[in-house]
């Protein structure tokens, strides 16, 4: 399997590290606009790193962002 995290506050910095110990995720990429937290990421883990998503690879993703309280979810 290969996916992606956008996204490295606390819970993809989670996520990246639970997934990066599985056998089945052959690849993992994470990516966060603030290069810090994408480079830190991945050093820690072992991972590639973007600033940015690319298109078409991996194909699937998990988005990991917060969301202020007020703001309001489009239906």
């Amino acid at each position: 399997m290969r996916i992606g995290i956008l996204g490295l506050g606390r819970i993809g910095a989670f996520h990246a590290e639970t997934l990066s110990g599985l056998d089945a995720v052959e690849s993992l990429v994470v990516t966060d606009p603030f290069a810090d937290a994408a480079k830190a990421a991945a050093e820690r883990f072992g991972l590639t790193w973007w600033t940015r998503p690319r298109p078409c690879w991996p194909p699937a993703w998990t988005a990991s962002s917060w969301r202020p309280r007020r703001t309001r979810t489009p239906r």
